[in-house]
């Protein structure tokens, strides 16, 4: 009889420990989202005589990018219902419309802090139109329609208090097209709005603004 024995040997090879997750190794930073509002906004918005519901959504892309959206539902000031009024008129005023914003930031940080915190730079680009009119005209077909088109540079700083809760600050400049028009049931008027809301016409935009969120 004849007995054969053969050992087998194996090597058992471990990955560079920055390359074993592969995903933590291209984004460090466990927070992945940020949602935010402005409660400002909601007394007063940016078209006239509006109250603005804005939500963003920031996303990181990358430890030192994120891409943020926005929208909003546009509707009265209730700013409007305190101001004295003999005819009402202030309570028949209806204000109907959206905001849509998107924004891509890059962050400036120190060795060892990612996105979404810290000192960034973003451009900027958002589209809003609204109705305004009372209920009565409004059924007839009448209203005056503003839109704004906005782009802009802008540059902030978002702190996360505890990880969790963000602080937004943001200001910055760029273009802007406002538009005001008149409709009715048969055409379509342009509107001087300069003759309503001074510097509304300028295509100078100013940005200042602040957002509160929560981050995941």
């Amino acid at each position: 009889m004849l007995l054969v024995s053969q050992n087998g040997y194996c090597q058992v090879i471990e990955e560079p420990p920055d390359l074993k997750d592969k995903s933590i190794f291209i984004n460090p930073q466990k927070i992945s989202s940020v949602f935010k509002l402005n409660p400002f906004l909601i007394i007063w918005g940016t078209i006239p005589l509006s109250a603005e519901y804005r939500l963003v959504a920031e996303f990181t892309t990358s430890a030192h990018q994120s891409t943020q959206i926005g929208i909003s539902y546009i509707d009265k000031s209730p700013l409007l219902s305190l101001v004295p009024d003999s005819t009402g008129a202030s309570e028949l005023i209806t204000v109907k419309g959206g905001r849509f914003e998107i924004s891509h930031r890059f962050f400036i940080n120190d060795k060892g802090k990612y996105a979404p915190q810290g000192f960034y730079f973003s451009p900027h680009i958002s589209y809003a139109s609204a109705r305004i009119s009372t209920k009565y005209y409004n059924s007839l077909g009448y209203y005056l329609k503003i839109t704004q088109f906005n782009i802009s540079a802008l540059a902030g700083f978002q702190w996360l208090l505890g990880g969790k809760f963000a602080i937004n600050v943001f200001s910055g400049w760029g273009y802007k097209k406002n538009k005001i028009e008149e409709h009715d049931p048969q055409q379509t008027i342009p509107y001087d709005g300069e003759e309503i809301f001074p510097n509304y016409n300028s295509p100078l935009k100013f940005t200042l603004g602040v957002y509160f969120g929560w981050a995941f």
